[in-house]
């Protein structure tokens, strides 16, 4: 799928700032402080899987306005949404039940939209990485924020 005139990341940004915008006024539940907390772990957790994998020589990513060393930085700003949203949607009470069915829904999407930035050539798997490997990623890392949103909260 190719946007004309706009890589696929920015499209993502947007789309992740413009729910970010709404959901505030849909729940109003948490402080704004644990979502910041949420939205930096996950964008710093990010930022150092993503590098690490980057120098492992398991992906790259082309079409970014501003690389983060190799993150782009529309993924950041992805991340951190995503941190907030987490906080905001998600119960601070860590129960494995809902963290492993919320985290399998989460891994699932996050390997679609990687499989949707393949084909627009914007995310480029290599040295044997594949799809399993990331929605395992996705997986681990989400059931992981279900923890550590109860610790942060």
């Amino acid at each position: 799928m190719q946007l004309v005139g706009m890589s696929m990341w920015v499209y993502l940004m947007l789309l992740s700032i413009g729910i970010m915008g709404i959901l505030p006024f849909l729940i109003k539940k948490k402080h704004c402080s644990e979502m910041l907390k949420m939205a930096f772990f996950l964008a710093l957790f990010d930022f150092a899987f993503e590098n690490i994998g980057a120098i492992q020589g398991y992906w790259y990513s082309t079409g970014s306005a501003f690389p983060l060393l190799a993150v782009p930085i529309e993924v950041f700003i992805i991340a951190l949404a995503a941190g907030s949203a987490y906080a905001l949607i998600f119960p601070s009470k860590f129960e494995w039940h809902f963290a492993i069915a919320s985290s399998l829904v989460i891994a699932a999407v996050g390997t679609f939209i990687e499989a949707m930035l393949i084909g627009a050539g914007n995310l480029h798997y290599a040295n044997g990485w594949t799809s399993y490997q990331a929605f395992a990623s996705y997986f681990v890392v989400f059931l992981m924020m279900a923890r550590v949103n109860e610790l942060l909260a």
